[in-house]
Parts: C-alpha cells; sequence; structure tokens
C-alpha cells in the first residue's frame, strides 16, 4: 500500500472510531486482524471528546458564522477562554498515546534530515497528514520524520509553550539521534518550530536549519493572548482563519476537540515576542493570498535570512505545488 493510500485508510478510521491515530498507523499494523486488536485497544483508553459549545451548535459552526459577519476575533477570544477551561498536562507521561509525537514518512541517504511540524490551525489538514506529498518527494533522498503537536484530540491540553515544546524537543532527539535536521512548520506549525528551535538551541542541541512554510508572524502587539480587537496578531490570524472559513472549501472534518486544541496552542504560542534563533531560516511564501491573510510583502509575515515564492496557493505549497516546496527546501539545505 502505497503512502497516500494507508494515510487514507487511517484517515476513515480515525474518523469512523473518533480515535487520535498517528499518521503512521496502517504502516506500523498492516494487517486486518493487528489493526482491529490496536484500535480496541486505543478506544479503551481514549479519552472522552469535548463537548459541543452550548447554545451554538458546535464549534466550527459557530467560528464560520463570525467570519460571515466579521466577528471572528470576538470569536477566536471565546474559543481561547474555553480552551484556558481545559484538564492540562505537563509532560508526556500525562498524555495517552504517548508513542505518537513522531512518525518518519520518508528515508534516504541524506546527511541532514527533515523534521516537521504541523499546522495547528487543523482544518488546513489533520496534523501529520499535512506533509505527505512533501515527503513522498523526498522518498529514497532524505529521512523526513512529522510531528504530532502533542495534546491534539486527547481533551487535554499543553500547561504552557514550554511543556508542549520539550515533548516535541524529546521525540525528535530520540528520532534522529545525534544527526543533523532542518525543522520545517507550515502554516502555524511555523511558529511553534520557531519556538521548538530555540527551545533546542537552549539545549545546545540546535537544528542546522528552520523552514517555516508560508507562516504568519504572531508576536503581536496587544494584550498578550493574540486575540485582542486591538491586537495586530489577533487580526492578522483572523485574516488567515477567516480566509480559510470563508473562501476554501476543505473536505476536512473539524470535531469541537481539535477546534479547543487550536484555542489553546493560539493561547500559548500568539502574543509573546519571538525568540532569537541562531540557525539560518527560510521562508517559503505563497504568491496568491489566502482570503483576508497578509500578502507576501505584508510585514506581519515572519521574517527570515532567505525568502522563496512559490507560485501557488496556501494549501497548494503542500499539496499540488509540493514538489516545488520540497525543491526549494533541498536547494536551501544544499546551498
Amino acid at each position: 500500500m502505497d503512502s497516500m493510500s494507508a494515510v487514507g485508510l487511517r484517515n476513515r478510521l480515525a474518523q469512523a472510531t473518533g480515535l487520535s491515530l498517528p499518521v503512521s498507523f496502517v504502516f506500523e499494523h498492516p494487517t486486518p486482524g493487528e489493526i482491529a486488536r490496536q484500535l480496541l485497544k486505543r478506544a479503551g483508553s481514549a479519552m472522552p471528546e469535548a463537548a459541543p459549545a452550548a447554545g451554538g451548535g458546535t464549534i466550527g459552526r459557530r467560528l464560520r458564522d463570525a467570519a460571515g459577519d466579521g466577528t471572528l476575533t470576538e470569536a477566536l477570544r471565546e474559543l481561547v477562554e474555553e480552551a484556558g477551561a481545559r484538564p492540562v498536562f505537563a509532560s508526556a507521561a500525562e498524555l495517552p498515546g504517548t508513542d505518537g509525537h513522531i512518525a518518519q514518512l520518508a528515508s534516504g541517504p541524506g546527511r541532514v534530515k527533515i523534521v516537521c511540524v504541523p499546522s495547528y490551525v487543523y482544518v488546513v489538514g489533520s496534523g501529520q497528514e499535512q506533509f505527505v506529498r512533501l515527503a513522498d518527494r523526498f522518498d529514497g533522498e532524505r529521512d523526513v520524520h512529522v510531528c504530532a503537536l502533542p495534546g491534539f484530540g486527547t481533551g487535554l491540553s499543553p500547561r504552557s509553550r514550554e511543556a508542549a515544546v520539550t515533548i516535541l524537543a524529546d521525540a525528535i532527539r530520540a528520532a534522529v539521534g545525534d544527526a543533523p535536521f532542518v525543522l520545517a512548520g507550515f502554516s502555524m506549525g511555523g511558529v511553534v518550530a520557531r519556538a521548538l528551535a530555540a527551545h533546542l538551541q537552549a539545549r545546545g542541541t540546535a537544528p542546522a536549519g528552520l523552514v517555516m512554510i508560508d507562516t504568519l508572524a504572531l508576536d503581536g502587539d496587544g494584550d498578550g493572548d493574540g486575540t485582542g480587537a486591538d491586537d495586530t496578531a489577533g487580526r492578522a490570524f483572523a485574516g488567515l482563519l477567516g480566509g480559510i472559513l470563508t473562501g476554501e472549501r476543505r473536505d476536512i472534518t473539524v470535531d469541537d476537540a481539535s477546534w479547543l486544541s487550536m484555542g489553546a496552542y493560539l493561547r500559548l504560542f500568539t502574543g509573546a515576542p519571538a525568540e532569537p534563533v541562531s540557525a539560518r531560516t527560510l521562508m517559503i511564501r505563497a504568491t496568491e493570498p489566502l482570503g483576508g491573510a497578509a500578502a507576501p510583502d505584508d510585514t506581519r509575515w515572519e521574517t527570515a535570512d532567505a525568502h522563496v515564492a512559490v507560485e501557488a496557493g496556501h494549501f497548494a505549497l503542500m499539496e499540488d505545488a509540493a514538489g516545488a516546496t520540497a525543491d526549494a527546501i533541498e536547494r536551501w539545505i544544499e546551498a
């Protein structure tokens, strides 16, 4: 079974069961009997999903309505507050399924490995599978690993930014060992990747580079949660999400638990000044702005040492134009 078919089966299983399954689930359990046993095992330990928001239907419907009537910034503030009331975790030991924080999607002899960080805006794609097409381009050339954001789908939120990046850093080091690697974050995953790079740098294990793929800078100028009406970061994020909700047709179902996880990550990774990163950095930008999101030359976009524009839209960078995105990363690694 090829990678796209395996991930498609994993997606259908996750949707049917309501379980959070790693993108490598079908590869790790290739027979029907083993898949069934693992699903039963996971179902027995699964956390209950968050209940739909009272009085307003699903959170997704609420956000779409807000995007349509111009009140998305306020709706995001409410989402952040709801997310703040969820139970929290401070370490990987407090999470179910602690083996799913990183998966390998490609392998190859290249000295520098690539470690991808998905967006916490899950409407762009359900986590690790955002990088399937990108990984296919590198298969046979370089190892490509993809992180899963801790807490998504579990009903739990990270206690702090440090808790989330520590779990990711530990998973990355266990996967790549002492080999050099670059971090690559898509969309708002670039914000997480930058914080992760700073954390690894402080531990003395800095990445060889940092790639941000169409990432907004959300260091903010307002009240610190990134969602205030007078907050540049909040307005930038609302523009990005509003463009997705009103201007893009995505065949992706996002449950309330995942929307709340997005709210938790938005709270933690927005509004604080970006920490300095010593590793060289690359920004890959889509030439076609997404809805109300910033245009490529807007100062709201994350700064970087090098910039590459790809003739594509935001989502196409990881879909139809994934080859061009991968080629830009490869040229930069080899430069």
